[in-house]
């Protein structure tokens, strides 16, 4: 919607988005057939929202939760009882809290044992919520999987440790490691686990139901390139390019703003021009942002 402004956090759930705003409040937007878009009028002091398959979710300042659309499997009636929660996270018609002991509550469609809390999902850090599978990131980097396995998306790898971050999709799990790599399991029908090898310095993850998304984090490319050279008939000069900065490059070598054919390095040896040739050479660097 327009105006949107002074946002701290999105959420999207089937056919529908949230935003917390700066304010502790709400705004919502998409598709309102089970009313996942009628926030309860007065909401505020908002910490946090989580939006499901139908169904949306926000945590007050006082630990409280206020859930708002579908109710067919109860995902949006809050339980009684809970006890100050610090997060929330919503799945295919179910939702999860976790409480400020460290321990998490779920309730909703289970017919996956999704909101079955495993006994050593404890000293709980994170949860997050995929379409029928749950995550729970624990206090000492490791982390604990349940819910439906039909993708193996809780088939957590064995020696998986030192995770700081967890994102749960359709079907896939995904985990951020302290050392800016990223470990991820389950289906990968759509390459949505294929990380690029050049994947690195990352510092947050989600994962969709067929894709998977990271932010990584870089200093700016410095580019040092040879301009308005001069090359004569039966010589060559080769032009280098220096970058500096941790983020991969993909080249492509220009002359007066036109594309030459030139494999993607960071050098290209120009010769036999007819006749000779004083032009602008350069290079377009675009990183793995995308951004030239």
């Amino acid at each position: 919607p327009e105006g949107i402004s002074n946002a701290i956090a999105v959420a999207e759930g089937l056919y529908h988005g949230l935003a917390l705003l700066t304010n502790g409040t709400v705004v919502a937007w998409g598709d309102d057939s089970y009313g996942q878009i009628d926030v309860p009028v007065g909401l505020s002091n908002v910490t946090a929202i989580a939006a499901g398959k139908y169904n949306s979710l926000a945590l007050q300042q006082d630990g409280t939760i206020v859930g708002w659309g579908d109710s067919q499997y109860c995902e949006s009636c809050v339980p009684s009882g809970l006890g100050k929660v610090k997060a929330i996270a919503c799945g295919s018609g179910f939702s999860l809290a976790l409480k400020s002991d460290g321990t998490i509550f779920g309730w909703g469609n289970n017919p996956f044992g999704q909101t079955s809390i495993p006994q050593n999902a404890t000293n709980v850090v994170s949860i997050s919520a995929g379409d029928m599978h749950s995550l729970a990131l624990r206090s000492d980097g490791t982390v604990v999987a349940w819910g439906n396995n039909d993708n193996g998306e809780i088939d957590v790898p064995s020696n998986l440790s030192n995770v700081v971050a967890i994102a749960a999709g359709w079907n896939i799990s995904v985990a951020l490691k302290s050392d800016g790599t990223v470990v991820g399991w389950g289906n990968n029908y759509s390459g949505e686990l294929s990380f690029p090898v050049w994947m690195t310095n990352i510092v947050s993850v989600a994962a969709g139901a067929f894709y998977t998304l990271v932010l990584m984090e870089g200093e700016p490319v410095i580019i040092q390139q040879p301009t308005n050279v001069t090359v004569y008939s039966g010589h060559y000069v080769d032009l280098n390019v220096t970058t500096i900065g941790p983020l991969p490059i993909f080249y492509q070598w220009q002359h007066n703003g036109t594309n030459i054919d030139s494999p993607n390095t960071a050098s290209l040896t120009i010769s036999n021009v007819q006749p000779a040739d004083t032009g602008n050479y350069g290079i377009l660097l675009t990183n793995s942002y995308g951004v030239s």
